[in-house]
């Protein structure tokens, strides 16, 4: 009951025109009970997610990759170790977690996402596909607090939206979040339905 009056307090205090797209993205996982937790709450919903996931989580829980592709959620490569990556260490990064997504579900993801939407080192591509960063940034690692985390995305829920997915009080806010910009009018897209690719094209990630 509480996560829902939070959602309803949302429909009041939000100040910004409704969106008319957002794509609700979660770092860091998969997480062996919040992931699962948040794809359950996702399939009731009706809505898809992207889930930007560090390799050394994939190679752990293949199972819940493959469900999350399987739901038709969208997959992204947010590298191995969750390490800055520089020239040094960027191909080892992503191919690593590449050669894990494989091994889960036979395919890689067509979209990547640096550790603190950092390119600098490396540029925005890496072999044909985007690094995609955000428009808002819930800070859900720092205030882990989850109306505060319902109140941020529903007062600036526009495009790509920042949140991770190994925090409980992020999860727990998700049931509020969507009833809250289902009742402003949004549509729930994934983070390259927004973003598009500059670097290639996306639809043919390498296997």
């Amino acid at each position: 009951m509480r996560i829902y009056a939070i959602a309803l307090t949302a429909l009041f205090v939000s100040t910004a025109a409704p969106a008319q797209e957002v794509a609700l993205s979660f770092d860091d996982g998969p997480h062996p009970v919040y992931t699962r937790t948040l794809l359950t709450m996702a399939r009731v919903a009706g809505v898809k997610i992207t889930l930007c996931m560090v390799g050394q989580n994939v190679e752990k829980y293949p199972d819940i990759v493959r469900q999350a592709l399987a739901d038709g959620h969208e997959l992204c490569n947010h590298s191995w170790s969750h390490k800055k990556l520089r020239p040094a260490n960027v191909a080892w990064e992503i191919e690593k977690t590449d050669e894990a997504f494989r091994r889960a579900v036979g395919t890689v993801p067509g979209i990547l996402r640096a550790p603190g939407g950092n390119t600098h080192y490396v540029g925005k591509c890496y072999k044909g596909r985007p690094f995609i960063n955000w428009q808002v940034d819930t800070k859900d690692w720092l205030h882990r607090n989850t109306a505060r985390i319902v109140k941020i995305v529903t007062s600036n829920g526009a495009g790509i939206i920042l949140m991770h997915d190994i925090r409980l009080t992020t999860v727990m806010a998700f049931p509020a979040i969507v009833l809250a910009l289902k009742a402003q009018g949004v549509s729930f897209v994934t983070v390259s339905q927004i973003a598009g690719n500059s670097c290639g094209t996306l639809a043919q990630a390498p296997k």
